[in-house]
Order: C-alpha cells, then structure tokens, then sequence
C-alpha cells in the first residue's frame, strides 16, 4: 500500500496479513495500532515521519523498514520482535515484546538512533553505527548491543548477562539507576565508563580504559584492560582470582580522591604500574599479585599519601640471597607503606628481610622490617622509596678483637674487650661477650657496624677452669 500522506487504520476493522504486508506513506505517519492486528512480515517506509505498528496475535517480523529522521514503536504483547531486512530509523524506537519473547534486530544493516525496550525476554541489537538506550530500557533476560560506534544509554535494567560491544566507540552508561543483575562482558577499543546501583560483575571483556561507580565489583573471568578506575567511595573490587591484563602502560587500577576503598585476589599483568593511589585514603590492598616484569610478587599493603606500586625486574642481588620477588613503590608526597610480600617457604627464611635498591645495591631497610615463617611472608613499613626485594643476607659478618689480642691471657677478674664487626648490609648487630660459653655480659643490641665497641665481664662471672675461653657472638 503506497499513500501520498498519512497511512492509517480507520473503524474496529484488524488486518490480518500471514504474508508480507508493505506500507509507504511519501508525506506522512504510518499508524496501524488496531489491538486485533496480525501480520507476517512487515514493510514499511516515511519520508521523515513516525511508523507505529501493533501486532497483538503472534509476534512480527520486519522487512525493510525506513522512517527518516522519524520514530518507530513496535508492540506485540504477545510474542517476539525479529527481522529480515535492515532497519533504518532516525528517531527514536521503541520495542515491546511478550515478556517471555525475545526481540532479534541483529543485522549488520541495522542504524538507530535511540531505542528503548519496555519490556521483552532477551534483545540483541546491532547497530551499524553509535546507539544510545532509551530510559526504562528493561530486558528480564539477557541484553546484547553490538554497535559500530558508541553506546550510551539513561536508566538500564537487565535481568541476565549484558554484552557490550562499541568496536572502537566510547560505552558511557552512567545512569545511577542502572542495574546489571549478572555478568557484563565489554568489548570496547574505547574509553567505557559504567554505573550499577548495586554491585557490578564483568565477565571476559577487553576494554582499553574502564571506569566503574558501584559499591561492589567483581571478576569473573581474566579481562584485558589497560586501566580501571574506580570512582565510588568504600567500594570493594574483587577480582577472585582472574587477571587484569593491560598494554604496557597506564594504571592497572586507579583510584582518585576516594576513601574507604578495598581492591583483593587481582593478578596485574603487563602495566606501567599496578597501583596509583592518586590521592585516595583508608584503602587496603589485599592479595595483589603484581606481574608485569614476568616475576610475580605477591602483596598486601595499606599506605598514607599518593602512592604508586608496581612489579620490578630483578637487580643483582650483591652477595644476597633473593627469592625473586621485586616491587616497585614511588611517591608523590610525604609517605608510608606497610607492605608485606609472600615467598614460597625457604631453609633460610628465618634470614629473610625487606631491601631497598640504591641504584648501585640493596640496603636493609630500617625500622619496622621482619618475617612470619608461619605464613610465609617478609613485612615492612617503608619511608623512602624504590625498588624493594624480600632478600636474606646468609654471609656471616666479621667480628675483630682489637683489646686485649687474639690468644692473650688476661687475669682481672671483670675484664674488658674491644672489638668491632664489619657486615655488607646490617648496620647494627646484636652481639654478646662468651666466658666458657656463658654470656658474661649484656647483650647489645645496637653494636654499630664497623665501630669499636667495648663489652665488659661481669665481675662475678665464675670460670670452670683455670683458663677460661672468652668470645665474642
């Protein structure tokens, strides 16, 4: 049926069409809303105005369907939504299927504007270009949008998993009443950033830059994205385990301004850094195991200040024993981090300390600084940063008795003796005087590397023999 102006349905009268039925309005509106209507498949085309179409019997199929810069609304309380042919609408299009009945609009063909779904099982759209989601988009089941541009959209809902793919586009849904009940899975070589008013979980998904507003957010499968940012203060991001895969460069996970933040069990791999802080407070991080460097540590850390933490590659270890594990921490204000590094278990792990690079070779670093043989990991609190490696010094240090000499008797009954010790990395010691293999003297906690010390026996110290051995340990 072709019409030089408007196509409508006058009287109760329905059609019924289990063919193909054409419609062409050349200078206006295509109206058919009978409730008894039924139809085949279904052509239509304006010239810049509205198609509005109902099929209440079965579901619809569209045929070639063309509207201008005009709008189309298709309802089919009763059945499903599918195509043919392409369809090109310039306004915005409103699709209502059977909430047990899917809407199919999957043909590369395919260029929308604006489209909102009300109400319909499972929809897949594809787009030949950008596509925005109409407010009160609602799928009970799943939702598939593949778009040769950007996807955006107002007010979301979606029952099942949600999959996004933009090509190169840009995927911003923002909407704070967004709800992504199941996994999302994105494919964008854009920037995507997404809200979900209550936790959000992404499933596989390839992303170059991620930003997310929600109060909990998981993976569920390893991603490839270069950064993900998150922007909802006391958010907690879980990875379970899966990895985060970048390109080489960016922030694997950035935080700015935020307070309260948690980020456990992510696997950081191929990033310029694994951490940016950027400012946030009150964030913990848990079993993070940072991999860029192809030599996986392990780590747990809280921090005051803006803080960076990435993986390192290995330095020499300068006469240390390390066990392969590097990190790298910089800052950009007056900082702390206590920071503790897993190791798998070692026969010298007693020995195992936190070391800090120089640019020339590690230095123990000072203050806070032990291990937990019982659960396998080095700990300390660092101040000044660099390269930092769980290392152990297994070389004994050099202990040198100046006063009296080496072999010398002495009589007097609290003798005194001088000596010093000399160590590659300890800058104290903790040394005692021996009298026939009792301690004849306090121990010193604090002997300074390299400096005459002096320790003296106590005078009522008893010897078991005429001559008693004496030495320093």
């Amino acid at each position: 049926m072709t019409s030089g102006g408007a196509i409508t349905q006058g009287g109760a009268a329905p059609i019924t069409c289990t063919g193909t039925g054409s419609f062409t309005a050349t200078a206006g509106a295509i109206t058919l809303t009978n409730a008894a209507n039924s139809f085949g498949t279904f052509n239509a085309s304006t010239s810049n105005a509205n198609v509005n179409v109902r099929d209440n019997v079965n579901g619809i199929i569209l045929g070639t369907l063309s509207t201008g810069s005009g709008t189309l609304t298709v309802y089919t309380p009763n059945g499903g939504i599918t195509q043919i042919a392409d369809v090109v609408v310039g306004g915005t299009t409103t699709l209502t299927a059977k909430n047990t009945e899917n809407i199919v609009l999957d043909r590369a063909g395919n260029n929308f504007a604006t489209v909102g779904i009300t109400s319909a099982r499972n929809a897949t759209i594809t787009d030949s270009n950008a596509i925005a989601l109409g407010a009160g988009t609602s799928v009970a089941g799943f939702l598939n949008i593949t778009a040769s541009g950007a996807i955006t959209g107002v007010d979301v809902f979606v029952g099942d998993t949600t999959t996004l793919n933009s090509g190169t586009g840009d995927i911003t849904l923002t909407n704070a009443a967004n709800d992504f009940t199941n996994a999302v899975s994105i494919t964008s070589f854009g920037n995507v950033n997404i809200k979900d008013t209550a936790g959000i979980a992404f499933n596989a998904s390839t992303v170059k830059n991620l930003t997310i507003s929600s109060n909990a957010i998981t993976l569920v499968a390893n991603s490839n994205i270069n950064t993900t940012e998150i922007l909802s203060d006391g958010a907690s991001f879980d990875c379970q385990g899966y990895s985060i895969t970048g390109n080489g460069s960016g922030y694997g996970i950035y935080l700015s301004g935020r307070t309260g933040v948690s980020v456990k069990n992510c696997v950081m791999v191929s990033h310029g850094m694994e951490f940016n802080s950027n400012g946030s407070v009150s964030t913990t991080v848990t079993n993070m195991t940072l991999n860029s460097s192809g030599l996986p540590a392990t780590v747990n850390f809280s921090y005051s200040g803006d803080i960076m933490v990435g993986s390192a590659a290995a330095q020499a270890d300068s006469g240390l024993m390390n066990v392969s594990k590097y990190l790298t921490v910089s800052s950009t204000t007056a900082a702390w981090v206590y920071v503790n590094v897993s190791y798998a278990s070692d026969t010298n792990e007693n020995n195992l300390r936190m070391y800090r690079w120089t640019g020339s070779g590690w230095t123990l670093v000072s203050g806070t600084n032990g291990v937990n043989t019982t659960d396998n990991f080095v700990y300390a609190n660092l101040t000044s940063f660099s390269i930092f490696a769980p290392m152990a010094d297994v070389t004994a240090p050099i202990v040198s008795l100046s006063t009296p000499v080496e072999g010398a008797n002495v009589s007097t009954a609290s003798p005194s003796f001088i000596f010093n010790f000399t160590d590659n990395f300890s800058a104290t010691a903790a040394c005692t005087l021996n009298v026939d293999g009792v301690a004849a003297a306090a121990e010193n906690s604090t002997t300074l590397n390299d400096t005459m010390t002096t320790s003296s026996a106590r005078s009522r110290q008893v010897c078991t023999s005429g001559m008693s051995p004496a030495w320093i340990t």
